[in-house]
């Protein structure tokens, strides 16, 4: 998950080492306007690029980038706006309630993304961490995928993740190390087999 960056030439540096990855988020950009949406597009066309491109909260950007999906989150446009907006668009919400899941689902979202699942510092204050036993709870009863975020440093996670049922994890931090990124990518497909 990208998150932070200022313009295009960070999203290129920032590509370089998350291209282990099978898909990219883009959320919270440090810069302008204009300046995300050109980090959007270096990303899209980067040469070792995952072939999904999702955007956090902002289809105005992902549409102009050629995304493949927009994620809603706390701070956006509930997920029936969304859908009105760009209905060929993949949708995904980030929920943490029965209220938001609810809503999502009933707004067509084709996946969820549940946590944060460990203590993160991007939700310190914000949201604590809802543990394992949540991400399972979620994962058994929802109709649909389920991806788990948040404090996920290590192939141990990455199993236990798996083991409860998410489709998939998504990194902020380890994102930034190629080598750490690389691992756990590894540690998702052993578990999968």
């Amino acid at each position: 998950m990208a998150s932070g960056l200022l313009d295009r030439r960070q999203a290129l540096q920032w590509a370089a080492n998350a291209s282990p990855a099978q898909a990219w988020t883009f959320r919270r950009p440090a810069g302008s306007t204009r300046q995300a949406v050109a980090a959007l597009q270096a990303l899209r066309h980067f040469p070792k690029a995952p072939a999904f491109l999702s955007v956090h909260g902002r289809f105005d950007w992902a549409r102009c980038a050629g995304a493949d999906a927009v994620i809603t989150g706390m701070g956006s446009l509930p997920c029936r706006h969304w859908r009105t907006l760009w209905p060929e668009a993949w949708l995904a919400a980030s929920a943490h309630d029965q209220g938001e899941i609810d809503a999502a689902l009933a707004a067509g979202a084709q996946f969820l993304i549940f946590g944060p699942v460990w203590d993160t510092p991007s939700k310190r204050g914000l949201l604590a961490p809802r543990g394992l036993e949540s991400l399972k709870r979620w994962c058994c009863r929802l109709p649909v995928p389920v991806l788990a975020i948040g404090g996920i440093q290590n192939e141990t996670q990455v199993q236990a993740c798996y083991d409860a049922g998410a489709h998939g994890v998504l990194v902020l931090r380890a994102a930034e190390h190629k080598t750490q990124l690389e691992s756990l990518v590894q540690a998702w497909h052993r578990a999968a087999g």
